[in-house]
């Protein structure tokens, strides 16, 4: 060590000028050579042991650390270009390989995938290029097959697609036929990127309008539709049509329950009305089922929700129209039994009549049958005509009561008649 103060070696003058040259020259087997050499001042002794340095690592390491900007610089171009194995210093292709699978500077990716040696090589650092701009540069401009169709597979911008597929048309037939493929496959894929968002959205808005309202046919069409590309889906596509289905199938489950309860409630209306249409009489039974229909009904009907479909709009008016039937119907009825109830209190004044002790007066008579032809008739007809022919035979029954009191006194003037005579012949 001591020794070393007085000794220097022919690469290390003192003159810069005398320096350069010497470290140009072989190391004849001196390993501390290349660190010796830039531990030197001068950046030209420097620059002259870095183009003789085949150390990646050292290299690596000053072309990213290295105090002078010029010592940086040369640093990454030994680097480079035997990484890239341009210089017959290079490393071997496998211990390149594997420091570049291992490498995370794009800059240096992009580098090698353009100007390295080995294809091999520039198929591991295009992995790490991810700008499509030099992706498109290297499909295009690559010297090696290969290199160019795998730049190629790393490009999604429609826009450097067609770039590629203008400029490669009549340079390169084998890249040109895979451009035109992956862009057919992106426009296919567009296509069905488009189909499935319709058919979410569609799904999304489609409401249940009940089983004749239109959507009841859209909805089967629209699944047939999805079954055909629903391979095609990922899964958040999936999960969405998924989710939009689910929630019309809840919608048209809930709407055929109310829909079934509704119409539960038509057909009790329905056959009220019918056994109101056929009633002659107010019954307490008929009465509790009117107060069902006209009002319990009514509210069970408004609890199960506004018509949201056009066949609850059809039931709803179909409902309200029973209610309003079964109204007039009940009026109708009351109506009748009132006429009805008019008509037989004459027939219980002509039986009290025919029935009385004392004489009937043909003025009583024609009063009954005035008072009967001014009431009005209920209905049905055959109603009218049951009453109408009961009276008209209390009718019969008192005029004849009449015809019995006229011949009645008729006889009892005749005895009167005897009587006199015989007390005049006694006189």
């Amino acid at each position: 060590m001591i020794l070393s103060r007085f000794l220097k070696f022919k690469w290390q003058p003192a003159d810069p000028k005398t320096r350069e040259p010497v470290a140009r020259e072989p190391a004849n087997g001196d390993p501390t050579l290349p660190d010796q050499t830039l531990q030197q001042p001068d950046p030209t002794a420097r620059g002259a042991a870095l183009e003789r340095s085949d150390n990646l690592d050292q290299l690596g390491d000053l072309a990213s650390a290295g105090a002078d900007a010029a010592v940086r610089a040369d640093a990454q171009t030994r680097y480079r270009s035997l990484l890239a194995g341009q210089s017959t210093h290079s490393p071997p292709l496998a211990e390149r390989l594997e420091r570049v699978r291992n490498a995370a500077d794009p800059d240096l990716a992009a580098f090698l995938a353009r100007d390295a040696a080995e294809p091999e090589l520039r198929l591991a650092a295009l992995e790490h290029v991810a700008a499509e701009p030099m992706l498109a540069e290297i499909a295009l401009q690559n010297s090696h097959p290969e290199v160019r169709l795998a730049a190629l597979e790393r490009i999604q911008d429609p826009e450097h697609l067609e770039s590629i597929a203008r400029q490669s048309r009549n340079r390169d037939k084998r890249l040109y036929r895979r451009v035109r493929e992956r862009l057919d496959a992106l426009a296919a894929a567009r296509e069905h990127s488009t189909r499935l968002e319709r058919l979410c959205a569609d799904m999304e808005q489609l409401t249940w309008d009940g089983e004749s309202g239109p959507n009841a046919g859209r909805f089967p069409k629209l699944e047939q539709e999805w079954r055909e590309i629903e391979s095609l889906a990922p899964p958040p596509v999936q999960e969405r049509y998924t989710q939009a289905r689910a929630r019309f199938m809840t919608d048209r489950q809930a709407s055929a329950g109310r829909r079934t309860q509704r119409l539960e409630l038509i057909a009790a209306l329905e056959t009220l009305l019918e056994r109101l249409r056929h009633a002659l009489e107010p019954s307490a039974e008929l009465d509790a089922a009117i107060q069902y229909a006209t009002r319990e009904a009514p509210t069970a009907w408004t609890d199960l929700g506004p018509a949201q479909d056009a066949e609850s709009r059809r039931l709803e008016a179909r409902f309200q129209q029973r209610v309003q039937e079964i109204h007039d119907q009940e009026r109708l009825l009351r109506r009748n039994h009132q006429r009805a109830e008019r008509l037989r209190d004459v027939l219980r004044q002509a039986e009290t009549l025919l029935h009385q002790p004392s004489e009937v007066r043909e003025a009583d008579v024609n009063h009954l049958r005035h008072g009967w032809d001014g009431l009005e008739r209920p209905e049905p007809r055959e109603r009218v005509r049951e009453l109408q022919s009961r009276f008209d035979s209390l009718l019969d029954q008192l005029r004849a009561r009449l015809q019995r009191q006229v011949q009645q006194r008729d006889q009892e003037w005749r005895e009167l008649q005897e009587l006199a005579g015989q007390l005049e012949a006694a006189a």
